[in-house]
């Protein structure tokens, strides 16, 4: 067996191992590492497609990874406050003035359980 086609095989064994995990943070590890066998193997034979995609597939695993351990949302929440904070945006304009004059915090789905009552008759 040649070098570069064990290297081939353990690429392949972590996807297969990647597709048979169930807890999520093992499973992007396994995926981040085939990732990279992958484009060390696609690199030394040459294979475009094969290392392009694994190029493209490490860091949306690694970001899938971010957001397992928590750390995407409370990132998200800071990049959404720190907006808000440069366009000059307060709670106050998110508030919605509902009848009678009286402001209540916006809602994307305050009226969902009427909506879907209206279409399904």
């Amino acid at each position: 067996m040649h070098t570069w086609d064990a290297i081939g095989y353990v690429a392949s064994t972590l996807v297969l191992t990647a597709f048979g995990m169930k807890s999520i943070i093992p499973l992007r590890v396994v995926a981040m590492c085939s990732n990279l066998v992958f484009i060390i193997y696609g690199l030394g034979l040459g294979l475009t497609p094969v290392w392009s995609l694994h190029v493209a597939l490490l860091p949306m695993n690694a970001w899938r990874l971010v957001e397992a351990f928590g750390g995407a949302q409370a990132a998200g929440a800071h990049v959404l406050r720190q907006a808000a904070d440069d366009d000059g945006l307060g709670q106050h304009d998110f508030l919605v003035e509902e009848p009678g004059g009286a402001e209540e915090p916006f809602h994307p789905f305050r009226n969902a359980s009427s909506f879907a009552q209206a279409i399904t008759g």
